[in-house]
């Protein structure tokens, strides 16, 4: 609070929201530390009142808004959040707790930046938009308090659904002003609904032209390696990979990325990795070849915008035989000769 407008109340919340956030943090220090699957620094107590355990003692009891429950059977990867003192109805320090819906995001966050990822040094910004409630479900306000957030270049959004009206809904200015007036690139699975035609969803090929819309596609090696299949050389997109068009004419999907990949998942899962696969898996793919493409753009000097990174894109993927560009888009995502693609064009680029 401002100083000179500051009560002795004021002074009060404040005072001990600096000793709560002290304690919480040497509190989430020791949780990081601990055994997966096993809570011992916050437990709810039968009032419905949070408390945390700390090398220091035991934080006071903070009353929650809604009811709330974890425990040792629960997943144990969660992020708190304290936020301060402000005005009503948030008049004392409210601690926000988020934890995950399933191992769906870090497998996804793996593909694009963990330790054997495409682009291992990418700094990863991880929002939750599922709801408990609904299956992990997103919400048009949680993708919205979400993308409001966003400081990051590239945006990997692994979810979707489909839409009865192409380029339209709440959420469509809000992602086309993001990628171009804050220079953010968009990518999106195209979704788990082919092979039939018009099966591409939101927000990928169904929503914004300015959006990558990604495809699955195997070979023969990732066959042999994920789903132990006999040696056969083929390849493809899977299945259920969703095909355009889009009910609008547009082709649906933009590219196509490896869709499978044994990868990361939470601690609490008790492994150190799974298999999965869906264009969940193959959008991470093409976003961390995406990243490369910017942290290269960085390092040289050269201007970028999300329409110049995706002409370099389109222009450079590989088709692949067999497909049609319904089920490919432009063809294969290939970081190499796109990169090639933005030096040769960097002093002649127009929109």
């Amino acid at each position: 609070p401002d100083p000179k407008k500051a009560t002795e109340e004021d002074h009060d919340r404040w005072s001990d929201y600096e000793a709560l956030k002290k304690e919480l943090t040497s509190s989430l220090k020791k949780h990081q530390s601990s055994p997966p699957g096993s809570i011992v620094d916050l437990y709810l107590s039968p009032s419905s009142t949070l408390h945390a355990s700390s090398a220091e003692g035991s934080l006071r009891p903070l009353p929650l808004n809604s009811p709330f429950s974890l425990d040792a059977s629960s997943s144990s990867t969660f992020t708190a959040r304290l936020l301060p003192p402000g005005p009503a109805p948030l008049l004392s320090a409210t601690l926000q707790l988020v934890t995950d819906c399933g191992a769906h995001g870090t497998h996804v966050a793996c593909i694009s930046a963990g330790e054997d990822g495409v682009c291992p040094k990418a700094l990863v910004e991880s929002y939750r938009v599922g709801d408990q409630r609904l299956g992990s479900m997103e919400t048009t306000r949680s993708i919205a308090m979400a993308l409001s957030h966003l400081t990051g270049d590239v945006v990997n959004m692994s979810y979707g659904e489909a839409v009865s009206t192409v380029g339209a809904g709440y959420l469509m200015p809000i992602i086309d002003s993001m990628i171009n007036k804050h220079n953010r690139i968009f990518l999106s699975s195209a979704g788990n609904s082919g092979p039939a035609l018009c099966t591409v969803g939101a927000p990928g090929g169904g929503f914004s032209r300015h959006v990558i819309s990604v495809g699955a596609w195997y070979d023969g090696e990732m066959s042999e390696t994920l789903y132990s299949h006999l040696p056969s050389g083929s390849s493809g997109t899977y299945t259920w990979s969703s095909t355009g068009p889009c009910l609008d004419g547009s082709a649906g999907v933009d590219v196509i990325a490896p869709g499978g990949a044994f990868t990361g998942v939470p601690g609490w899962c008790l492994t150190k990795g799974k298999m999965m696969n869906g264009t969940s898996m193959s959008c991470p793919n093409a976003a961390g070849g995406v990243c490369l493409l910017v942290a290269m753009c960085k390092s040289e000097g050269i201007q970028y915008t999300p329409e110049r990174v995706r002409k370099a894109i389109y222009n450079t993927c590989r088709r692949q035989p067999g497909l049609t560009i319904l089920e490919q888009g432009w063809g294969m995502i290939d970081v190499e000769r796109a990169w090639e693609w933005i030096k040769d064009a960097k002093d002649v680029w127009t929109e």
